[in-house]
């Protein structure tokens, strides 16, 4: 009988360590795209070894809506098959700031020009007046 309850609670600690880190990694992932902002564009990196970029658009109990860059439709992805969640920079908008600067620089310039042209005029044959 103190080797059968030996056996069962030898199997008990082995068993439990293999079981309770599944759903703890289920958990660190469903927080992990809970803290994401909203429309957060992401990779994510399944189990089973593809990365899919693109943006989650909810999140539920077991898993959560994501819409791939690559235009295909939304697809639910459960917890359990990710194995990572990385936000990426907003590479988009970096983009976006280049234009709005090198845009703004232009109205700088043509309006600076302007208030030149107006306040002394062309200026012919290197400044000399006829």
């Amino acid at each position: 009988m103190r080797n059968v309850l030996i056996i069962v609670i030898s199997g008990l600690l082995v068993a439990q360590p293999t079981m309770a880190q599944q759903p703890a990694a289920n958990i660190d992932i469903r927080h992990t795209i809970a803290a994401l902002p909203a429309k957060a564009h992401v990779d994510v990196q399944l189990t089973n070894g593809t990365v899919e970029r693109g943006r989650i658009v909810s999140c539920a109990e077991n898993d959560f809506a994501f819409k791939a860059d690559d235009g295909a439709g939304e697809q639910t992805i459960s917890y359990g098959s990710v194995q990572s969640v990385a936000q990426l920079d907003g590479g988009r908008s970096k983009r976006k700031w280049i234009v709005i600067g090198v845009a703004a620089g232009a109205v700088i310039a043509a309006v600076a020009i302007a208030i030149a042209l107006k306040n002394h005029g062309p200026v012919l044959n290197g400044g000399g007046r006829l």
